[in-house]
């Protein structure tokens, strides 16, 4: 009877890790998918949809200018004004991550 008991036990626990883990990796890839369908629309698009204004200015990175021309980006906090779509998505997906974990 005994053996049972902790065949059973056993078998909820490893259940219960699966369960823990696997809906850990469901969420961030759900997240991945939806940054991955977001590159689809453009940089502007994304920008207001993430409610992020869209101006123009010199691009910055935690409240310093980066030397560059100004230019039409999305500011995505008060200290940084993206000009290149690729590096807001970057900084969108480490935010994403941050949240997650």
């Amino acid at each position: 009877m005994k053996k049972y008991i902790f065949a059973g036990l056993g078998i909820l626990i490893v259940l219960t890790i699966i369960i823990v883990f696997g809906f850990n990796g469901i969420t961030r890839n759900a997240v991945k998918e939806v940054n991955t369908q977001s590159a689809n629309i453009n940089f502007e698009e994304m920008c207001k949809n993430d409610r992020k204004v869209w101006m123009k200015m010199m691009p910055m990175i935690n409240g310093v200018p980066t030397g560059n021309p100004a230019c039409y980006g999305c500011m995505a906090n008060e200290d940084t004004h993206f000009c290149d779509k690729e590096e807001y998505f970057a900084f969108v997906d480490k935010d994403h991550d941050q949240v997650i974990q």
